[in-house]
C-alpha cells in the first residue's frame, strides 16, 4: 500500500487528521524504539520520509527495522473546552538500505498498535517473502 492509499483507508479524508510515526528495530522476542525521536505531520509520506532522513545507516546490528505510523483525528470536546485525539488503526512499513538512503516497503496495518508489534510474525512473513 502506498502512503496515500493508506491516508485514504484510515482516516477517510478526514481534514483533521495527523500521522505520529517512530522507527524500532524488531529482533527475535523484542521490540525497540530507535532512538531518533518522533515525527508528527498531517501527512504520512513527509512524516515517514522526515523519519527515514534521521535514522542514520544500518551499523551491523542484528533486527529488522520498520516504521510505525499512528494515525489520529482531533476532536472538540465542548464540554471540557479542549481538542482530544482519537487514535486509529496503526500501519507498519519495513525499511530497506539501499545505496546511501532507506527505503521503504508497503504500508500494512498492525493491528493492536505498536505494543502489539510480534517479532514472531514479522520474522514469519519475511520468510516467506524470501521464500517466494
Amino acid at each position: 500500500m502506498r502512503a496515500d492509499q493508506a491516508d485514504d483507508d484510515a482516516i477517510g479524508g478526514d481534514a483533521f487528521r495527523q500521522w505520529t510515526v517512530v522507527a524500532v528495530v524488531v529482533d527475535a522476542d523484542r521490540v525497540g524504539l530507535l532512538p531518533i525521536g518522533m515525527v508528527m505531520a498531517a501527512d504520512l509520506e513527509l512524516a515517514a520520509d522526515q523519519v527515514c532522513e534521521r535514522l542514520p545507516a544500518p551499523d551491523g546490528g542484528a533486527g529488522a527495522r520498520y516504521l510505525v505510523a499512528s494515525p489520529c483525528t482531533l476532536e472538540v470536546d465542548l464540554r471540557m473546552c479542549r481538542v482530544v485525539t482519537v487514535p486509529q488503526l496503526t500501519w507498519v512499513n519495513r525499511m530497506h538500505w539501499c545505496d546511501d538512503a532507506w527505503a521503504l516497503d508497503e504500508w500494512v496495518p498492525a493491528e493492536g498498535g505498536l505494543r502489539m508489534l510480534d517479532p514472531q510474525r514479522w520474522r514469519a512473513s519475511q520468510r516467506r517473502s524470501a521464500e517466494s
